[in-house]
C-alpha cells in the first residue's frame, strides 16, 4: 500500500482541471488511478469455502472424528464390529448435533429478547430462506414458453423486464401530476434549493468514512482502497464532483451496477418474481452524500 499511495503521489491529477464535463474528467481518472491499482492492489478471485457451523462444539467434533476413523477402520477391514461403531457413533453424532444447535440458537434468542436487530439476525438463519434458486442456473420461460437456460439470453431478459419497471413507474407518476394540475387548474409548486460546491475537506471527510465492508461496484473499486488513497485522490475527486453539481449531470459511469436478481415469491421461471439489487460504484456514495447533505442543508 506504501508504494501505491507514493505512486499516487506522482500522478498528473491536473489533468482533470482542463476537463469541462464530470463524464470527460471521471473517465481521465480512472486513466489515472486504475492502472496504478491493477499493479499495486489487483482484485483477487477468491474460493471461499463454507464457514463452519457456530454452534458447533469442541465435544461434537470430536465425536465426528471418531465416527470418521471407524468408518474408514470399518472399510479397510471390513469387520463388521468396525462398522457398527461407526453407525452407533452415527446416530449419536446426529443426535448431538440436533441437541447443540437447538441449544446454541435458543441461547441466542433469550439473549436478544429485548435487541429486535440481533432477534431477527438469529431468526434468519434459523428460517427457510424462500430464495432456494440457484443464482447462478436461474432458468425463464419467454413469450414462447421455452423454457431458457442460457446465461446470457437469461440476462438480456432481466434486464429488459427491469428496464421497463422504471418506465412504467415514471408514466405511472406523471400521470398523478397531471390529475394533480387538472384539479387544480395550475401547476403544482416544485421545491428548489442549491447545491453548494463541496470542498477539499468535505471530500476527505466522504472518503474516509467509506465503510469498507461494502461491495465494489462494476469498476471494481473498493472503498478500503479508495479510502487508503484518500490523501492522494481527494483533490481530483473533488474536481469531479463539482463539475458533476455544476452541470447538474451524474457521470454515465456512476449509473452503471453490478444487478443481482433475487427470487421474491411464485414462479421461479418467471422474471416478474424477481427483484434486481444493484451494487453501484463506490464513488458514486460520494456523490449521492453530497446531495444528501445539501437538501438536508438547505430544509434547515
Amino acid at each position: 500500500m506504501k508504494t501505491t499511495s507514493h505512486e499516487l503521489s506522482h500522478v498528473p491529477w491536473s489533468i482533470i482541471d482542463a476537463c469541462e464535463g464530470p463524464d470527460e474528467a471521471l473517465d481521465t481518472f480512472y486513466k489515472l488511478f486504475l492502472p496504478i491499482c491493477d499493479v499495486h492492489a489487483r482484485v483477487k478471485e477468491m474460493r471461499v469455502s463454507s464457514k463452519t457451523p457456530e454452534w458447533l462444539t469442541l465435544e461434537y467434533h470430536q465425536l465426528c472424528d471418531q465416527r470418521n476413523y471407524y468408518y474408514s477402520k470399518a472399510t479397510k477391514s471390513g469387520s463388521v464390529a468396525d462398522s457398527n461403531k461407526a453407525k452407533q457413533l452415527r446416530n449419536k453424532a446426529n443426535n448431538m448435533s440436533k441437541k447443540v444447535k437447538r441449544d446454541y440458537f435458543k441461547h441466542l434468542i433469550d439473549e436478544n429478547r429485548n435487541n429486535s436487530k440481533q432477534l431477527w439476525k438469529t431468526l434468519r438463519k434459523i428460517l427457510p430462506n424462500k430464495d432456494t434458486s440457484n443464482r447462478s442456473s436461474i432458468q425463464l420461460t419467454n413469450d414462447r414458453n421455452e423454457t431458457i437456460s442460457d446465461k446470457k439470453t437469461v440476462a438480456e431478459l432481466f434486464n429488459t423486464y427491469f428496464n421497463s419497471i422504471g418506465t412504467f413507474l415514471a408514466e405511472k407518476f406523471t400521470n398523478i401530476v397531471r390529475r394533480a394540475n387538472d384539479a387544480t387548474d395550475r401547476p403544482l409548486n416544485r421545491p428548489t434549493f442549491n447545491i453548494q460546491h463541496v470542498t477539499l475537506d468535505s471530500t476527505l471527510k466522504q472518503l474516509n468514512s467509506l465503510n469498507v465492508s461494502k461491495a465494489s461496484g462494476i469498476d471494481d473499486v473498493s472503498a478500503k482502497l479508495l479510502k487508503h488513497a484518500s490523501p492522494c485522490i481527494a483533490t481530483p475527486l473533488t474536481k469531479i464532483l463539482n463539475l458533476s453539481i455544476s452541470s447538474s449531470e451524474v457521470p454515465q459511469a456512476f449509473k452503471k451496477g453490478k444487478i443481482t436478481p433475487i427470487f421474491k415469491d411464485g414462479d421461479k421461471y418467471s422474471e416478474s418474481n424477481y427483484r434486481p439489487i444493484t451494487v453501484l460504484p463506490v464513488l458514486d456514495k460520494l456523490l449521492e452524500r453530497t446531495i444528501l447533505y445539501a437538501v438536508r442543508l438547505d430544509k434547515n
